[in-house]
């Protein structure tokens, strides 16, 4: 599966983009961690010459599972709009932060293109074109844009 990031932005592009760069550095960071911590306990857990206490083995389990919740976390609470895609446009998945710059819940996004969600005509041809890119080239792309805030 591809994934492609698309950001939406609002004036002040250059002070955004550092504040994104550093937010993008410690959420890179963040996100290694709890793998780290998953590929331990998984390479703990398959050692079948070690013996372990039934509490041993749920505290591994409860590690597996905080740790899997963490990127999660994350980005469910980063400021930037993340979306993916599957390959006919259509959304798998939008964080919550679209709400507040189209004023629409994320859930709504789910299994529809950017077209079927009334985006200017101009926009879903470019972001289109994006996300076509990245799933012919798997590489990602970055298309930055203005929209108008659900105020007007």
């Amino acid at each position: 599966m591809k994934i492609a990031i698309i950001g939406a932005g609002f004036g002040g592009m250059a002070a955004a983009n550092d504040l994104r760069g550093a937010l993008l550095q410690a959420v890179s960071h963040d996100l290694r961690t709890p793998l780290a911590g998953i590929k331990a306990s998984i390479s703990s857990l398959r050692q079948t010459a070690i013996t372990r206490s039934p509490e041993q083995e749920a505290e591994f389990q409860r590690t597996l599972e905080e740790e899997t919740d963490r990127p999660d976390a994350l980005v469910e609470n980063l400021p930037d709009v993340v979306a993916r895609f599957d390959p006919r446009l259509r959304h798998l998945y939008v964080s919550p932060a679209v709400e507040g710059v189209t004023g629409r819940p994320a859930q709504g996004y789910v299994g529809k293109t950017n077209r079927e969600m009334g985006m200017p005509a101009e926009l879903v041809e470019a972001w289109d074109a994006a996300l076509r890119r990245v799933f012919a080239s798997g590489r990602g792309e970055r298309l930055e844009f203005a929209i108008p805030a659900p105020d007007g």
